[in-house]
């Protein structure tokens, strides 16, 4: 079994795929600022990632770390051998170009520094299909489970027993992988265990709607939002926003490096089928912004891109507060 892991390794990844949808180019990523320390999350469409979506029982089959490469960002990835990959191209090999981008919270730059030092000490190490917490082999999460812990003292992600998660319907898989063993001691930090680590914050995700949520309408913008407000290129900004309960605009501000910035105005114009949509933003400087926007997590999170009549583009995350507000 040892012999032939790598081969098998890349054979499920490679030719197995499960969607059966052609590679996508590369996607537009100029509205996204990424920076050192960020955690990507995607699916990557193979039978084995299949797999390990089903098994966690998550959107997310696969992870990487944001890392500074020579000057440029790139990402530190368990994919094979660990290695860099660009950016685009590690959107690109999700299905979809779908991804998910995840920021610590409360860390310093130099934390950071030192959480991509401990990632680049794994590189060219092999991929661990055993998925075993130990120094031979290492997998995605692992990778980014043992850079946090090692370089910002940090525990991410759950660790979490194999026997807690859904492995019933991929018994034979397992034991195929372990070579005849049920491994269901072994402990494991999982993609999905690290979307919902408090330690990090959502700050873009183009993943859709997921099919179990429900379709939205304006009404139900109704409440206090909150969250992080990017702007490409310069220091991060937070934004709060309000809507009455119809969904009609009430207030909102940007804050910014100790500047404040007022919302005038949002304009949302019907919903799309994807529970998606978009609107119109405009300020108190007379600055107006294109908005594309979707619901989350069971309408609790709201996701979106903007470009403004300046020309800068960003992301926000925001959190809903409260519901029900009224004028």
């Amino acid at each position: 079994m040892k012999r032939i892991a790598p081969y098998l390794f890349m054979l499920l990844f490679v030719v197995g795929c499960d969607e059966g949808r052609p590679v996508s180019p590369p996607p537009d990523l100029s509205a996204y600022e990424f920076r050192e320390g960020d955690v990507l999350l995607q699916h990557i469409p193979s039978r084995l990632g299949s797999v390990i979506r089903d098994i966690t029982e998550s959107r997310y089959s696969h992870c990487g770390l944001v890392v500074n490469n020579g000057g440029r960002l790139a990402v530190i990835e368990a994919i094979g051998p660990v290695k860099y990959t660009s950016l685009p191209e590690w959107v690109g090999q999700g299905q979809g170009n779908d991804f998910t981008q995840l920021r610590p919270a409360g860390l310093s730059a130099e934390q950071l520094a030192q959480v991509a030092g401990e990632a680049r000490k794994l590189l060219g190490s092999p991929y661990d299909l055993q998925y075993d917490l130990d120094e031979n082999k290492i997998y995605c999460s692992e990778l980014i489970y043992k850079a946090f812990l090692r370089g910002a003292k940090l525990k991410v992600g759950a660790l979490q027993k194999l026997e807690e998660l859904n492995w019933q319907p991929y018994e034979n898989f397992i034991r195929h992988l372990a070579g005849g063993g049920l491994p269901l001691e072994r402990v494991l930090v999982t993609p999905e265990s690290l979307a919902k680590d408090e330690n990090f914050k959502q700050v873009a995700s183009n993943f859709p709607a997921a099919v179990h949520e429900p379709s939205h309408e304006t009404k139900d913008l109704a409440g206090i939002w909150a969250g992080v407000y990017t702007i490409k290129g310069l220091d991060e900004a937070t934004a709060e926003i309000a809507f009455d309960a119809k969904g009609k605009f009430l207030r909102g501000e940007i804050r910014s490096a100790g500047e404040y910035i007022r919302i005038v105005s949002v304009r949302v114009n019907p919903f799309k089928k994807q529970r998606a949509f978009v609107a119109v933003l405009q300020d108190s400087r007379g600055l107006t912004a294109a908005i594309e926007a979707c619901f989350k997590d069971n309408r609790r999170r709201l996701i979106g891109t903007w470009k403004d009549s300046q020309g800068y583009t960003g992301v926000f995350s925001l959190e809903r507060l409260t519901e029900n507000m009224q004028e």
